[in-house]
């Protein structure tokens, strides 16, 4: 991430959701559509969250509903359409954790 100069605004949404996500509360992490602000907020602290994160937690199936829009289709039209492998990372990623966290919750409800 550090090394995009003017990404897409798709790659600015998925950073702003990957730390709405991953909850990294501090100063630096106001959401923002600056590209200049994020590079130094992709830092340790919000690698080892997401190294960290839980899926099946209660808080993160709260999160992941939060950004149920970004699981739209006009979003992965948008992701595709940019090409950038860091991007479909992202995207992926929170695909994935959305996936385990629904499935989580409907093995609960049984």
């Amino acid at each position: 991430l550090p090394g995009f100069i003017d990404p897409p605004p798709i790659i600015i949404k998925l950073v702003n959701a990957f730390r709405s996500l991953t909850e990294v509360n501090n100063a630096q992490s106001e959401h923002t559509d600056n590209w200049d602000d994020h590079p130094h907020m992709v830092n340790k602290d919000w690698q080892d969250r997401i190294r960290s994160f839980d899926p099946t937690s209660a808080r993160a199936a709260r999160n992941l509903r939060k950004l149920d829009e970004l699981f739209s289709d006009d979003i992965q039209k948008e992701v595709d359409q940019s090409q950038y492998r860091t991007g479909h990372l992202m995207y992926q990623w929170m695909r994935c954790c959305r996936t385990v966290s629904h499935i989580r919750s409907c093995t609960k409800e049984e």
